[in-house]
């Protein structure tokens, strides 16, 4: 008699081995892109670490994780860069700009979308944040309480 629950699908090798390196960085996913650590991850699954390949594997790591395959990773206490008001509706704009929508901003990572955005934001705010920094507040915009300016 078939079962009724669908089976999971077996993953592929590079799954597998994106998923064991995933987990021996100890980040969560969304702190990964624009560091060494997913370059040398990209490097070593898929022989290459360029945008589109980071990209690429930037976009596995969220499906495997919506999918409940990727193991959770509890959330870093990292130092977060201060973000005030005017700061963030300019984000929230460019991402809107580049994304269609913040609820598109996944799609951002190792775009040139992404790179206009950065040089976008250091501009207009004066500040010289690299990529990484950049991203970590595009990923978080919606959920960091903003700096009140009193």
């Amino acid at each position: 008699m078939a079962s009724v629950f669908k089976e999971a699908s077996k993953l592929s090798k590079e799954d597998q081995e994106l998923i064991r390196l995933y987990s021996a960085t100890g980040r969560p996913a969304d702190d990964l892109p624009y560091t060494t650590d997913f370059e040398q991850m990209c490097l070593s699954v898929y022989g290459s670490a360029s945008d589109e390949i980071q990209g690429r594997a930037f976009r596995r790591l969220l499906a495997l994780r919506k999918s409940r395959r990727l193991p959770r990773i509890g959330r870093m206490f990292v130092d977060r860069t201060p973000i005030n008001e005017d700061e963030a509706e300019i984000l929230t704009n460019l991402i809107a700009r580049s994304a269609g929508t913040i609820g598109h901003r996944d799609s951002l990572p190792f775009t040139a979308e992404f790179r206009q955005l950065v040089k976008a934001f250091n501009e207009q705010t004066g500040r010289k944040l690299d990529p990484h920094t950049v991203w970590r507040m595009v990923s978080r915009v919606a959920k960091w309480p903003v700096l009140r300016q009193n």
